[in-house]
């Protein structure tokens, strides 16, 4: 049974369904042969600083935006 895309939690935390980029973020840890790839991210509890999502997201894009120069 296919589940569908993987959402992103950082895009979630900000009240989007959006599809997790996976290899495409820079959030995103390779797997192997023994382990899935996951976002760094994926046991990072997001209750008690409200803004760390939208704080990582904007670092995120940062970080994108100067590996593409």
């Amino acid at each position: 049974m296919d589940a569908g895309p993987r959402l992103c939690r950082l895009e979630k935390m900000e009240g989007r369904e959006v599809a997790c980029p996976e290899e495409g973020c820079a959030f995103w840890e390779p797997g192997s042969k023994v382990v899935e790839g996951r976002c760094v991210l994926h046991n990072v509890d997001f209750a008690h600083e409200p803004g760390l999502a939208k704080w990582l997201l904007d670092f995120r894009n940062a970080l994108e935006h100067d590996a593409k120069k």
